[in-house]
């Protein structure tokens, strides 16, 4: 439908949102009546020095405030976000920090479209440990048609659906819109605001330049561990896989039975029928090194592209074609903090509860029963006011590939907001905030705790 020019400049720039513009002489026009300048950006300070020795120094500045809060959670990933959630939820004002443009980190962006972890098998039957926000976020993407995420369809094997990472990535601002949580994306987190062991907030770098938030209670769910390495804390450095995905499009007009008989594998099952989701593992390497993670991701988008190549080749699925490829690096590994307490399989394998579990982990291949996740996984030993979820929660090494994954990441993250909110609450450290009040408050969010 097409907007006249009055409708056009009454409506403002909402109208390219509410009614698109069909025609070049309706664009130019609207272009044309709204384009101005505006006040030019302020660079905030002189620029870094290089000195006759080759070392570049950068000078002192101030960071302006630009917003205040009671729980910043850094990190917009599905730990991040159920963290924003939790917060928000308990009353708390709350900021999500993202660096990326979308929310979901690697379930969305990332392209890792399958949900793991979200239970185990009992007597037979499945036995979920996910819930809450696990549940409600299926509601919502079944709500919004076919194409939102695979249907559950029975008790009797684990529940592994594969959401559309588009869906997802508008459920998961919905929600926490409605929970009050602001978000704000393009916030890439460069230092902390810290007083002694305080944490005091995180300064950003964005297009604006840097800028400080503060907080009362800091939430790391960046997966590599970026805020307690700032702020000083202690932790364990891994090497691991840098994956890549992507998606391959044409899947409706395929001879699958051709595809597999040639040796392809016929990608993972999306809720849309055309289309199926690829990976690549990768190599083992250190994730923070820049030039090696630029080769890898290069490499990779060939892959991708090789991929629907060799697919088309085989007679009968010469609709084949690369749709699109991962926004986002696959980490699997990088910073694990060394918390309070720390666990390994041994200690999952022995199921005892100690009375301070806030999340439940459902099961993978090295632990079929999944894990309680104890408190003092998500609490640094030295920093105050600051929390941990996602994989970059306290464990052993043989424990990393359980709290990476998306269901696991869910559940630590609703774990840590409740405990960010509660803290702020009362003013008090996390440390020093009572288990039993968190514990309580995600019973009322729907969480199991064994």
């Amino acid at each position: 439908m097409n907007l006249s020019r009055r409708n056009m400049l009454k409506a403002g720039a909402a109208a390219l949102v509410t009614a698109p513009l069909t025609t070049k002489a309706d664009a130019n026009d609207f272009w044309n009546q709204h384009r101005r300048p505006i006040p030019q950006s302020m660079k905030d300070g002189p620029s870094s020095a290089l000195d006759a020795s080759g070392v570049v120094t950068m000078p002192a500045r101030q960071v302006p405030v630009y917003r205040k809060c009671d729980v910043l959670v850094v990190g917009g990933g599905i730990a991040g976000w159920a963290a924003a959630l939790a917060a928000a939820r308990a009353g708390s004002k709350t900021i999500l920090l993202e660096r990326d443009e979308a929310l979901g980190g690697l379930w969305s962006n990332g392209g890792v479209l399958i949900l793991l972890s979200t239970g185990f098998m009992q007597d037979g039957k499945y036995f979920q440990t996910t819930r809450g926000f696990t549940d409600e976020l299926e509601k919502r993407l079944l709500a919004m048609g076919p194409h939102g995420i695979t249907a559950r369809k029975d008790d009797k094997r684990l529940w592994h659906p594969t959401a559309d990472p588009e869906a997802l990535k508008i459920a998961l601002e919905e929600m926490l819109a409605e929970a009050g949580c602001e978000v704000l994306y393009r916030c890439h987190g460069i230092d902390v605001v810290q007083d002694g062991n305080a944490l005091k907030g995180a300064v950003v770098e964005t297009k604006e330049g840097r800028l400080a938030v503060l907080a009362r209670q800091v939430v790391d769910a960046t997966g590599d561990g970026d805020v307690l390495f700032q702020a000083g804390e202690n932790y364990q450095q891994y090497l691991h896989g840098v994956g890549f995905t992507w998606r391959i499009g044409g899947y409706d007009k395929m001879d699958l039975v051709k595809l597999r008989k040639a040796g392809l594998w016929g990608g993972g099952e999306e809720p849309c029928s055309d289309t199926r989701w690829y990976g690549e593992f990768g190599v083992p390497m250190n994730c923070f090194d820049v030039a090696g993670i630029s080769k890898v991701l290069a490499k990779h988008r060939r892959t991708a592209w090789k991929c629907a190549e060799d697919i088309r080749k085989v007679p009968g699925c010469e609709s084949a074609h690369l749709v699109w490829t991962a926004t986002q690096v696959g980490i699997r590994g990088a910073r694990t903090l060394d918390g309070l307490k720390s666990i390994d399989r041994a200690w999952a394998k022995a199921d005892k509860d100690e009375g301070d579990t806030v999340a439940f982990m459902g099961a993978d291949a090295k632990s079929p029963r999944g894990s309680r996740v104890p408190y003092g996984c998500l609490v640094p030993k030295k920093v105050d006011n600051l929390l941990v979820a996602g994989r970059c929660a306290s464990c052993a090494d043989d424990m990393v590939d359980l709290f990476r994954l998306i269901a696991p990441c869910l559940v630590t993250g609703q774990a840590a907001g409740a405990a960010a909110a509660v803290a702020a609450q009362k003013s008090l450290a996390p440390r020093n905030v009572p288990v039993k009040e968190i514990q309580n408050l995600l019973l009322k969010q729907g969480a199991y705790l064994g």
